[in-house]
């Protein structure tokens, strides 16, 4: 590329931009881009085609099925009574977490998330080739002080469908509205619907900056009014289905510990590790 940029001559691309002689204060006046005055006193002056997003990107959400709150079941090994488990644990401003464990109560064979507890569910779907894979698991330190759910396709590394709660019926409205968006962050809380569309492989979107930046602020906004105060909500949140960070994560496969042995799948239920032992 060296003959082609770099320097003012014939033959070269011609991007250059002028200042206004004040060098250490760098007013640009006029951009060019490749012999054509693309912006002038910093506005723009040529008219740009908008790209065209390969369809493909733009659909990348396959669950293989329409969710129900059923999905956000989590079956005890008893009918009634108390079992122990195990959390993930949140930390803010910590890209790692921790594992508790937890006796929560048992109703109807089932294990609710507890507000009181500060206790929510967490799942994760497989949403690229619609295996229908995912998992459900339990989660402390998001702060939701009323019933809410936040859905998102940004999920570090594999950006499956990735779902925070303490209602599961909040947590499927928020799962299906995500789907609906082609990708994107939704919050639902009693507040009402927050949507943060994605579209571009559920992980960029094709608006304005300022409009992108407004539909993300929104969304802290949203998290805040529901109780979840930490700083940089959606980033943490948005790392729990990291599997290569310690201590425990939640994948589409299940519950998995990272330690200085490795990798291991672990149950919700320490009961039942330890049956296995």
């Amino acid at each position: 590329m060296a003959r082609d940029i770099g320097a003012i001559i014939p033959g070269a691309i011609a991007d250059i931009i002028l200042l206004d002689g004040r060098l250490a204060e760098v007013n640009v006046t006029a951009t060019i881009a490749a012999g054509q005055l693309v912006a002038e006193h910093g506005q723009m002056v040529a008219d740009w085609d908008g790209f065209v997003y390969p369809a493909e990107v733009m659909d990348t959400v396959h669950l293989g099925r329409e969710l129900s709150a059923a999905d956000f079941r989590i079956a005890a090994p008893v009918q009634e009574g108390d079992v122990p488990v195990r959390v993930i644990r949140v930390t803010e401003n910590h890209v790692d977490t921790k594992e508790v464990r937890m006796t929560v109560p048992v109703r109807n064979g089932e294990v609710t998330a507890d507000p009181a507890q500060d206790l929510c569910k967490i799942a994760v779907f497989e949403r690229h080739h619609a295996s229908g894979s995912h998992a459900v698991a339990l989660v402390t330190g998001v702060g939701f002080t009323e019933p809410a759910a936040i859905a998102m396709t940004v999920a570090h590394d594999s950006h499956n469908l990735l779902v925070i709660g303490n209602d599961d019926g909040l947590m499927t409205q928020a799962a299906k509205q995500a789907v609906a968006l082609r990708g994107g962050v939704v919050v639902v809380s009693a507040s009402g619907e927050t949507r943060f569309p994605l579209p571009i492989a559920g992980l960029m979107s094709p608006a304005p900056f300022a409009e992108v930046a407004a539909q993300s602020e929104s969304i802290s906004r949203a998290l805040q009014q529901s109780g979840c105060m930490l700083n940089n909500a959606l980033m943490t949140l948005s790392l729990l289905a990291l599997v290569v960070i310690p201590e425990i994560r939640l994948s589409d496969q299940g519950l998995v510990v990272i330690g200085a042995d490795g990798i291991r799948k672990v149950s919700l239920f320490v009961e039942e590790d330890a049956a296995e032992v």
